[in-house]
């Protein structure tokens, strides 16, 4: 089990430090609604070992500056946007596994630590203080 920890936690903290990842390769289907005053403006999750972030019709109008692209930049609804590294905006919520706390937190999501990021992300990193918007996990279809 402390093998599987430390695997785990080598894995995060290359994703805080925005390096190339490998777990998200694994087909586990996480879509995560990313959510800003009671509105879907787009969804993250991996596809062939890439992360996806797919912008809706309301992140236009939620005031919310683009996740991936330089803020003056308009995010394409509907457009597939890709990145085998996980953007900053999202890599800066993964929290990092050196903190005190990293394994109570695991435990009280019901997590071990090797589950795919986005899974991480969404069940213990939904809400920061500084930015306005959420992660709910949604269901596969």
């Amino acid at each position: 089990m402390l093998a599987v920890f430390k695997n785990a936690y080598a894995i995060l903290e290359d994703i805080v430090k925005g390096k190339k990842t490998t777990p998200d390769k694994r087909n586990d289907l996480i879509v995560l609604k990313i959510v800003s005053n009671n509105k879907t403006i787009a969804f993250l999750t991996t596809d062939n070992g890439e992360y996806t972030l797919v912008y809706t019709e309301d992140f236009l109008t939620s005031g919310i500056p683009p996740f991936n692209l330089r803020p003056t930049e308009v995010p394409e609804p509907g457009k597939i946007y890709r990145s085998d590294i996980l953007w900053y905006a999202f890599a800066s919520r993964v929290p990092s596994p050196s903190r005190p706390d990293f394994e109570s937190e695991l435990a009280n999501a019901n997590l071990k630590g090797n589950e795919p990021t986005l899974e991480i992300l969404g069940k213990i990193s939904k809400v920061s203080i500084s930015r306005s918007w959420t992660f709910q996990i949604r269901e596969a279809a």
